[in-house]
């Protein structure tokens, strides 16, 4: 949807480094570019353009069968039903992907 790939290209934009997990939470990298999200946590975006303001959130969680899921939101606070769920892996295939799902780590700070 294109709701999803607004969010992806926004969340792309945002880069964290960090080598390995300390904490529950979900990396993907490309080359040297390494971004990192702290999972079950809501994340969000507002932008405004043109005249109109959208208000997008989303969240990294790990499936029942530890798979490193993001949901996305029309809204600000991820309450209710997701818009979508995919996994990571798929959102960002040709990246390498390393998630805090099969790894009992403490939820990040």
């Amino acid at each position: 949807s294109t709701m999803l790939t607004t969010v992806i290209a926004i969340i792309s934009t945002i880069s964290l480094t960090s080598s390995d997990l300390t904490c529950k939470s979900v990396k993907w990298e490309v080359g040297t570019i390494v971004t990192q999200y702290p999972m079950d946590v809501c994340h969000s975006v507002v932008s405004s353009i043109g005249g109109t303001t959208a208000s997008v959130s989303y969240w990294y969680y790990c499936s029942s069968s530890d798979q490193a899921m993001i949901a996305t939101y029309s809204n600000v606070d991820c309450s209710g039903y997701p818009t979508a769920e995919v996994s990571v892996e798929q959102t960002y295939a040709g990246y390498t992907i390393t998630d805090g799902c099969a790894q009992n780590l403490p939820q990040c700070d």
